[in-house]
């Protein structure tokens, strides 16, 4: 069975694919608005990765039931070692899916579909 845990609260939670000294930086940094989705240096490449991904995660979530997983490693594998660029991806993937879960598993991005 998998876990997932979720990026809010940040400071109840944490963040499942960083370590704890990177979530103090990466709370420290959007509290003092250092990095936000439209000032960020990689607001394209963040753009590129939800549009391509967002055909495999449409497709699966338009069947999904409630339960139902699916990890994506590809954009995991490049981006791990960047929790600045995967935070964003998360939070993209939830805006355009409104109930879905997403976390780290597997050695991917996975996502949960919470209730349609």
């Amino acid at each position: 069975m998998t876990v997932l845990l979720f990026l809010v609260p940040l400071m109840y939670l944490g963040i499942p694919f960083i370590n704890r000294d990177q979530e103090i930086e990466l709370t420290q940094k959007l509290k003092n608005n250092e990095i936000t989705q439209n000032h960020s240096s990689f607001m394209t490449e963040l753009e590129k990765i939800l549009e391509i991904e967002e055909a495999i995660v449409k497709k699966w979530y338009s069947a999904a039931k409630n339960g139902d997983q699916l990890t994506v490693p590809k954009i995991y594998s490049k981006y791990k070692h960047n929790f600045e660029i995967l935070y964003f991806i998360h939070k993209g993937f939830r805006t355009r899916f409104k109930n879905i879960w997403t976390g780290i598993d597997n050695g991917g991005i996975c996502f949960e579909e919470n209730y349609k």
